[in-house]
């Protein structure tokens, strides 16, 4: 597997489309659980994770589509800096896969409110 790095802005909104397939064939998550863990070591526990993110409702379940959202809230309260994430699933049937990790550099931000004031 290898790693990924991604790229986003502190407090920003993003949002990644996530599609299961097998042999080009859409892979039916109903019932799997996924799981977006960042830390600022990788050997933290989960409890003293930067930012995790629990996904039980897709948006295709039957299609194999779900997405990661994050908010605004969900970083902006974090330094700026290089993070270690993983993406991992639980099935319906309780395997574990751990399908994505790498690291997730979370720029510094300029505007600090919305309303630009």
């Amino acid at each position: 597997m290898a790693l990924k790095k991604l790229r986003m802005t502190r407090g920003d909104t993003r949002t990644w489309t996530l599609n299961f397939t097998s042999s080009g064939a859409a892979v039916n998550i109903t019932g799997w659980t996924i799981f977006f863990t960042l830390k600022t070591h990788v050997d933290l526990p989960d409890s003293l994770a930067s930012l995790q993110k629990i996904i039980t409702e897709h948006t295709n379940a039957a299609g194999g589509v779900s997405q990661l959202d994050l908010v605004p809230s969900d970083t902006s309260g974090l330094d700026a800096g290089e993070y270690h994430f993983d993406l991992q699933v639980v099935t319906d049937g309780g395997e574990v896969h751990t399908l994505l990790k790498g690291k997730l550099i979370l720029d510094f931000q300029v505007t600090a409110g919305t309303a630009g004031t």
